[in-house]
């Protein structure tokens, strides 16, 4: 990517969040994306193992650059650089061992560690659709689920793995009348915007459709 001016930037508490920030974390997830930071530092990006000569992160970056340029990349000064100019820093590891680099390949994708989408997603998506109509269509943003799953069903996913293989299943909800409405709408249209499968996004996971 190309080289951003940090002009007025002096300390990490000009750093201020965006008021419209759609995302939140949980407690328990963000006590895990902490440990991952202190544990593999930032895998967000381009990842690369010295001693497997494999890629551990960016898998997918790679290949939708490769499918954008038709495979005209050149690697320059620790960087992936587009025909355009665009760089891309790749981040070189060595001394993890195997068992290491596969943690930190899961931890780089894990939806547990990760924050989620709050209700306010709804008026961002609004307006990038009104200003950037183009834009939301190629990232595929009017996908989201702007309702987040509430925390008391965040092991739902994980228990319903465990049907996984059997013919048939009663699963029995109790949900607060205050969440009616939005489980009615996964049951209807698949998994929730935080990727924690519930409705048809389960069922057809545990194999029940």
């Amino acid at each position: 990517m190309t080289k951003k001016k940090t002009k007025g930037i002096t300390s990490v508490d000009d750093l201020k969040a965006a008021p419209w920030n759609p995302r939140e974390v949980s407690e328990a997830a963000l006590s895990a994306l902490g440990y991952s930071l202190s544990e593999f530092g930032d895998i967000s990006g381009i990842v690369y193992s010295a001693d497997s000569g494999y890629l551990l992160c960016g898998h997918q970056r790679l290949r939708a650059l490769r499918e954008k340029h038709n495979g005209k990349l050149k690697v320059e000064e620790g960087a992936i650089v587009t025909p355009d100019g665009e760089r891309f820093p790749i981040r070189i590891i060595s001394g993890w061992g195997d068992a290491k680099e596969k943690a930190a390949n899961v931890a780089a994708n894990s939806e547990l560690i990760a924050g989620r989408f709050t209700p306010e997603l709804e008026s961002v998506l609004e307006d990038i659709n009104a200003t950037l109509p183009d834009l939301s269509v190629e990232l595929r943003l009017g996908a989201l689920n702007p309702i987040p799953l509430p925390e008391e069903y965040a092991d739902l996913d994980a228990e319903c793995r465990e049907l996984n293989g059997k013919e048939d299943a009663l699963i029995t909800i109790n949900v607060p009348i205050r969440h009616k409405d939005t489980v009615c709408e996964w049951l209807a249209n698949g998994e929730s915007a935080n990727g924690i499968g519930m409705g048809k996004g389960v069922m057809k996971r545990c194999g029940l459709l």
